[in-house]
């Protein structure tokens, strides 16, 4: 599940249309709309699973 921030200030001085949303994990500002829409969990999803299984295979064989 996406975390995007902003503050209220940034909406009012900038607008919704405009770079005011940071989301978490990632570096830089985005359009709250682009941030909600660039779905990646999957991916990251993957690279953790495979990691404990990297982890788990390295305990099995020491």
């Amino acid at each position: 599940m996406p975390v995007v921030v902003t503050t209220l200030e940034q909406l009012q001085e900038q607008g919704p249309d405009a770079a005011v949303g940071r989301r978490l994990g990632r570096k830089g500002e985005q359009m709250l709309t682009s941030a909600l829409e660039t779905l990646d969990g999957d991916v990251l999803f993957r690279d953790q699973e495979a990691r404990a299984d990297a982890e788990e295979e390295q305990r099995r064989t020491a």
